[in-house]
């Protein structure tokens, strides 16, 4: 099972986000360099990485809470 265009560009871009610490529409930008998507799936792929941005902090914080080992060392994926 492969993703959709989208929510491959939004995965792609909040790796970039969290490890290279480049700003949103930057790393959404560097996406559609290397490919071609249609706008509506651009549309979702900035909802999903806005999303998932603006709920990070609450999401880690949840699960730092409830993991049973250290989260610090781990990557975005």
């Amino acid at each position: 099972m492969s993703l959709s265009p989208g929510r491959e560009a939004a995965y792609d871009a909040f790796v970039q986000v969290m490890e290279k610490k480049l700003s949103p529409d930057e790393a959404l930008a560097q996406y559609y360099a290397k490919k071609d998507i249609k706008r509506i799936d651009r549309n979702l792929a900035k909802e999903i990485l806005f999303g998932g941005l603006r709920w990070y902090s609450k999401i880690l914080w949840i699960l730092q809470k409830t993991a049973t080992r250290d989260l610090g060392g781990t990557t975005p994926e």
